[in-house]
């Protein structure tokens, strides 16, 4: 690439912001790139190195100020006596810099850091956030008019405090749960009902869920498991998968079965209300059996891709 009669001043303004993220220690072997690392920096940091790096006038000849301006590599900064680099002037030295002479280098840095990362392998759910979603699926909260309602009252929350206690033992009976115990599922919660405390704190849970479990507002929260009106079997085996891992054999599928239709026919009406529309219903009454059988065909999947 054919470098132009200014390119030498440039580069003495791209080595100044060079050498302040060295300083600031936002520049390293594994980041080279002045670009990328300059996308890591908060605003105010960010303006202040630029204004740091910032060449005052009369360190720069007026032709090639102007062709630095014209070329839109350099900017005025506030004072309108300095001039910091743009993005376009760190470009214009870093693809003729050994290293990023092909520009697929800002391609990969960018999709590393802004998309591969949102598919990274999510951590395993916790012990309480295992508890949280079998929960809602013992009481099919399977979409948002079936949805866990937490401004219903006292007696509702009451009943879904009872049935979350009941679903900590059941994982700790199955063995998959470990280090949780009964007076900590809650955990201090103040002048709020321990219920508040335990699922309003479940931010992490939609990246876990590939966006199944899902806050609505309003202090509702439902696992999107329907398409129109169809239940989506593969995503409700999916979260049996996050829940028991592999480990889910036929036995404990049939106790699993006989915990969430003892829960749905139990505390329904308690936690729903009388007349309200749910997912309670003899309909319904064999999504685990038949979610087991798409657990069985997808967890050797899921287990290898780590999703």
């Amino acid at each position: 690439m054919e470098e132009f009669a200014s390119f030498d001043d440039l580069k003495r303004v791209y080595r100044r912001l060079h050498n302040a993220l060295k300083v600031a220690k936002k520049l390293n072997g594994k980041e080279p790139s002045v670009l990328l690392a300059m996308l890591d920096v908060k605003s105010n940091p960010r303006y202040q190195l630029l204004l740091d790096s910032a060449v005052r006038s009369g360190e720069l000849d007026t032709r090639s100020l102007d062709q630095l301006l014209e070329r839109q590599l350099i900017r005025p900064t506030d004072d309108m006596l300095g001039y910091s680099i743009t993005a376009r002037g760190i470009w214009e030295v870093e693809v003729r810099t050994e290293g990023f002479q092909d520009p697929v280098y800002l391609v990969d840095g960018l999709d590393d850091k802004f998309f591969a990362a949102l598919f990274e392998k999510p951590k395993p759910l916790s012990d309480k956030e295992k508890i949280i979603i079998l929960f809602m699926i013992s009481i099919r909260a399977f979409n948002e008019w079936a949805a866990v309602d937490l401004r219903l009252g006292d007696q509702a929350l009451d009943h879904m405090a009872q049935l979350i206690e009941k679903t900590h033992s059941f994982l700790l009976e199955q063995g998959n749960i470990q280090k949780l115990k009964k007076e900590d599922i809650f955990g201090k919660s103040g002048n709020e009902h321990p219920v508040f405390n335990l699922i309003r704190h479940t931010d992490k849970i939609p990246r876990k869920t590939r966006n199944i479990f899902s806050s609505l507002g309003d202090q509702k929260f439902c696992l999107k498991l329907f398409d129109e009106d169809e239940l989506v079997l593969k995503e409700l085996a999916f979260l049996l998968w996050l829940i028991f891992g592999e480990r889910l054999d036929y036995a404990g599928q049939e106790n699993l079965n006989k915990f969430c239709l003892s829960a749905s026919r139990e505390k329904s009406i308690y936690i729903f209300g009388p007349g309200a529309k749910h997912l309670c219903k003899p309909r319904f009454d064999g999504v685990i059996p038949d979610a087991y059988q798409e657990y069985l065909l997808g967890r050797e999947r899921w287990g290898r891709l780590g999703v």
